[in-house]
C-alpha cells in the first residue's frame, strides 16, 4: 500500500478504518474465512490455505492472537497440540469476509489463486480507495476534480490508486469532448459500500477503543444511484445522524421509482425527516427497516426509502 503523504490519513479518519486494516495483511482473510467454519490446528489450515508461507502463517497468527481475534485451544487429551479458534471479534470479522466473499463471487475476474474475498478487502481496506470513491459517489470526475476534493494527497498517489481502481473494475474512464479523461464509479463498485459499513458496525460493536469514524451520508450517497422504489412515491427527506454535530443531513429526492442524493439541501419543502443515530442507520439500512427511526412527516415515504436502500445495499 502506498505511504501516505503529509497528514491526510491523520486528519481525515474513515469509518470502518479499524476491521479493514486488520484483515488487509495478506492471508488473514484466509485464515479467519477457514477458522469461521471451525477450528483448526495450524497443519490443518496449512493444508486448507496451500501456497502460504508457513512463517507467513505463524507471523499472522501472533497479530491476531495479540489482537484478540483468535485464541488457541489446548484440547485436553489430545497429544496433538492445540487448534486456533475465533473469538468473539473475530467472528465479527468473519461476517465480513464473508459478504467479502459473495461481492467476489459475482465479479468476472476474481482471483481463484487467493482466499475468498482478500483480493476485494484488500482493495476497500486501502484508505486512499475508499476516499476516492466516496469522492466518485455523485457522478463522475475529472482527475483534478478528485484531486480538490482529497487535499493534502500527491497527485501521484491519487493517479497510482485510480489506476489500481480501473483494474480492478471498480472505475471507469471517459474522456471529455475537451479530450480530458473522466473518472467513474460503476455500479458494481458500490456494493463495495457494504463492507465499510459491516466493518464500522464492527468497531462500534467490539473495538471501543478504535478512533470512530461515522459517514452515513457517504454511505447513502454511495448506494442512492442502485435503489429502485416503488413509482408511486415520490417526495424530499431528510436524514439527521444525532450524536453527530459535524456531520451534514443528508438530502434525498424521491420520484419516478429512483431515489436521488443530492449535494445540497433542496428548494422544495421536505416531506419526511428521519433522526438516527449513526449505528441506527446502519442498522437500519443492514436490516432493511427502520425501527429505530424517529420519523417526522410521512413515514411511508422515509420507510420506503430506508427499505430500499437496504435493498440495494444487500443486491
Amino acid at each position: 500500500m502506498p505511504q501516505s503523504t503529509g497528514s491526510w490519513h491523520d486528519r481525515a479518519p474513515q469509518p470502518g478504518d479499524a476491521a479493514l486494516a486488520l484483515l488487509a495483511p495478506e492471508w488473514t482473510v484466509g485464515i479467519v474465512g477457514e477458522l469461521a467454519r471451525c477450528a483448526l490446528r495450524p497443519a490443518e489450515l496449512e493444508r486448507r490455505l496451500a501456497g502460504a508461507p508457513h512463517a507467513t502463517l505463524m507471523d499472522r497468527f501472533g497479530d491476531l492472537s495479540d489482537e484478540e481475534i483468535v485464541v488457541r485451544e489446548r484440547l485436553a487429551g489430545d497429544a496433538r497440540g492445540a487448534k486456533y479458534a475465533l473469538t468473539e471479534r473475530g467472528r465479527g470479522l468473519a461476517e465480513i469476509v464473508a459478504a467479502a466473499a459473495l461481492i467476489e463471487r459475482e465479479r468476472p475476474d476474481a482471483a481463484g489463486d487467493r482466499p475468498a474475498g482478500e483480493r476485494t478487502l484488500r482493495l476497500v481496506a486501502d484508505p486512499y480507495n475508499r476516499a476516492i470513491t466516496r469522492v466518485l459517489a455523485d457522478g463522475s470526475q475529472t482527475l483534478a476534480e478528485i484531486e480538490r476534493g482529497l487535499p493534502g494527497l500527491a497527485h501521484s498517489s491519487v493517479d497510482r490508486q485510480l489506476r489500481e481502481l480501473r483494474q480492478a473494475g471498480v472505475v471507469l474512464v471517459d474522456h471529455e469532448p475537451s479530450g480530458r479523461p473522466c473518472y467513474e464509479l460503476v455500479l458494481d463498485g458500490r456494493h463495495l459500500a457494504l463492507l465499510v459499513l459491516l466493518a464500522a458496525r464492527w468497531e462500534r460493536r467490539l473495538a471501543p477503543r478504535a478512533q470512530m469514524a461515522t459517514d452515513v451520508g457517504g454511505l447513502v450517497h454511495m448506494i442512492a444511484p442502485l435503489a429502485q422504489i416503488a413509482p408511486v412515491l415520490q417526495g424530499a427527506c431528510r436524514l439527521h445522524v444525532e450524536g453527530r454535530p459535524g456531520e451534514p443531513d443528508v438530502h434525498l429526492s424521491v420520484g419516478k421509482g429512483r431515489i436521488s442524493a443530492l449535494a445540497l439541501a433542496p428548494a422544495v419543502a421536505i416531506d419526511a425527516h428521519g433522526d438516527a443515530t449513526a449505528e441506527q442507520w446502519g442498522r437500519a439500512l443492514l436490516r432493511r427497516d427502520p425501527a429505530g427511526i424517529v420519523v417526522r412527516g410521512d413515514s411511508v415515504l422515509l420507510g420506503a426509502v430506508v427499505v430500499a436502500l437496504g435493498a440495494a445495499l444487500h443486491a
